[in-house]
């Protein structure tokens, strides 16, 4: 230390508690380090942009998911990534237009679908970064390959429509139930022998599908199937099993506009490809 006159008196030390900053950076670089892992072992691409338009994260998921060539992979701004995926996708323009739209729309979250030319679909959703204080620091991004699960949606779609075409093409009356007893299907041949439209039953429970044959709402061969033989031969003439399946004959006097007709019946569960009804 240097006295007024110059001359040296002696050393002056100054000592700062650090610690609390030394954790707090210890325990930002763990979040950090934390939060990548997360990032970069995640199934989902994500993409996390700030509130400028630059790209602070873009995991390789996302990367190999768009197959983004070197060049593209390089550049922090968004606007390349983009319109290089915009320019992969079906509709290229209203992928842009709902990107654009978020981020003028900063407290918006979004879910939907992007179909890609090539076949891939993937499950885009996306909401704003906030933080505790409100403010808004950008937009995250996630994108999920369900290609795989809207083809097996769209082969049982088309399995189903191939099984109601051919019930409906079927010569004989024929209708069908679900778990909880309402109607799915009711071909034309059933249509023209009740007189009643399948818009009007379809989805109808309650046994309201009896209504045509007896005049109201009763117990009908399906319900009987797990029952005692003779308690179905009160109900019915000539009844036979085989296996899981009922055969029949009744008399319905709601038929022919209240006539009535006698019917053979024929009744069996439905079940998957497991076996399971």
């Amino acid at each position: 230390m240097v006295g007024s006159n110059g001359e040296f008196t002696g050393l002056l030390g100054i000592i700062s508690d650090i610690t609390d900053r030394k954790r707090a950076e210890e325990e930002l670089r763990w979040k950090t380090a934390l939060l990548e892992a997360q990032v970069e072992s995640s199934l989902d691409g994500i993409l996390v942009v700030d509130s400028h338009g630059q790209r602070i994260i873009t995991n390789q998921r996302l990367l190999t998911m768009w197959r983004v060539p070197q060049e593209i992979r390089n550049q922090k701004n968004d606007e390349a990534l983009l319109q290089y995926v915009a320019g992969n996708t079906k509709n290229p323009g209203q992928f842009l237009a709902k990107v654009m739209y978020l981020y003028d729309h900063q407290d918006e979250t979004s879910r939907d679908e992007i179909e890609f030319k090539d076949g891939m679909v993937l499950d885009r959703y996306s909401s704003p970064v906030i933080g505790g204080d409100g403010k808004y620091y950008g937009r995250i991004w996630t994108f999920r390959d369900i290609t795989d699960h809207k083809r097996a949606e769209d082969a049982l779609r088309e399995s189903e429509q191939r099984l109601a075409d051919i019930i409906d093409f079927l010569p004989d009356a024929t209708f069908a139930l679900d778990k909880e007893a309402k109607v799915i299907a009711w071909n034309r041949a059933m249509e023209e022998m009740t007189g009643v439209d399948r818009n009007d039953m379809i989805g109808q429970g309650d046994h309201e599908y009896t209504i045509p044959f007896y005049g109201e709402r009763r117990q009908q061969l399906l319900d009987l199937l797990d029952k005692d033989d003779k308690e179905i031969v009160s109900n019915y003439q000539y009844v036979h099993r085989k296996g899981n399946t009922l055969y029949a004959e009744t008399f319905t006097p709601a038929l022919q506009g209240g006539k009535g007709a006698y019917v053979w019946a024929t009744a069996g569960p439905i079940f998957n490809s497991r076996g399971i009804e």
